[in-house]
């Protein structure tokens, strides 16, 4: 059964400004090492980043979570490994997903040039 579905849109422009603002202790403070080592990798980081950041931003959406700190964005972890992305959700989501009684969590992540989209649909 579908419990939920979380959306996110990123302005990739706009992004890659915020970051340049924010520097890299934000980065670190919203990806976990493998995101960050993944789109380093990538020919288009920034892009990159933006899909993951707008999947993180989709699960919570999706589990009717709100953020109240930047740390819950290290309890979304986005993998992405053989051209298959995944969830894993650790902390206060991983015991969220226990309550919920979370079976699957699906995602799909897509950049233009101009935007990141993430869709997330969490199965219980």
């Amino acid at each position: 059964m579908i419990i939920g579905i979380g959306l996110e849109i990123v302005d990739i422009d706009t992004w890659e400004l915020a970051i340049a603002s924010k520097g890299a202790p934000w980065i670190q403070s919203v990806f976990t090492i493998d995101e960050r080592k993944y789109c380093q990798g990538q020919e288009d980081p920034y892009a990159k980043l933006a899909g993951i950041f707008a999947a993180k931003q989709a699960v919570l959406k999706a589990l009717a979570k709100t953020r109240t700190e930047e740390s819950d964005f290290h309890e979304v972890e986005i993998l992405c490994n053989d051209g298959k992305t995944t969830i894993s959700l650790k902390g206060k989501l991983l015991e969220l997903r226990a309550h919920m009684a979370l079976t699957r969590c699906f995602v799909s992540i897509t950049q233009t040039s101009n935007y990141a989209v993430a869709v997330v649909v969490p199965e219980a």
